[in-house]
Order: C-alpha cells, then sequence, then structure tokens
C-alpha cells in the first residue's frame, strides 16, 4: 500500500461515519454556544475523541467486514458516550464542590 492509496476499508462503513460526523458536528456547533464557560464544548472534544479512537480500533479489526454491531456502534455510538461524559464531568464538578 502506498501512501495515496485509499482507505481499504468497506463501503458499508460511510453511512453510520457520515451520520456521527453530523451528529458532531451538530452538537459541537450547539455545546459552543452554550454559555457555560466551555464546558459542554470541552466535554463534547472529549467525547469526539474517545469515540474516534473506538471507531479507529473497530475499523482496523475489521476492515473488510464490518458486524452489524459495528455498524451500530459507529452509527449510535457517539450519543450515549455524550451523555455519559457529560454526566460523569457534571457528577465530578458537583462532588468537588465547583457548582
Amino acid at each position: 500500500m502506498r501512501l495515496n492509496d485509499p482507505l481499504p476499508i468497506s463501503p458499508s462503513y460511510r453511512g453510520p461515519l457520515f451520520q456521527t460526523v453530523a451528529w458532531q458536528v451538530g452538537l459541537g456547533v450547539f455545546s459552543g454556544l452554550v454559555f457555560d464557560g466551555g464546558i459542554l464544548a470541552r466535554i463534547c472534544l472529549i467525547a469526539s475523541i474517545t469515540f474516534w479512537a473506538g471507531a479507529l480500533v473497530v475499523i482496523c479489526r475489521r476492515p473488510q467486514s464490518p458486524t452489524k454491531t459495528d455498524l451500530k456502534f459507529l452509527k449510535d455510538g457517539y450519543l450515549p458516550l455524550m451523555l455519559v461524559a457529560t454526566a460523569l464531568v457534571f457528577g465530578v464538578r458537583k462532588m468537588k464542590g465547583i457548582d
């Protein structure tokens, strides 16, 4: 494989990845507009980085033959991760007495 070659992944990844990017852009813009000192925007960024690390593992493990679970994770995995990250961050902030 040369540097200029396209990634050898299955075309069935395209739809779920496109939907996830749309969710991330939408939630990223929304979280940037919230007047909370950037807390929600940082949570969104952390959730995005975490999601893409997991997505990279999923795609690298089965580049040509994704399972239904792989595609489901790539399609719908970001939103639950964002909710969990938000709950954890605000829970820790509450325990520390910041809010």
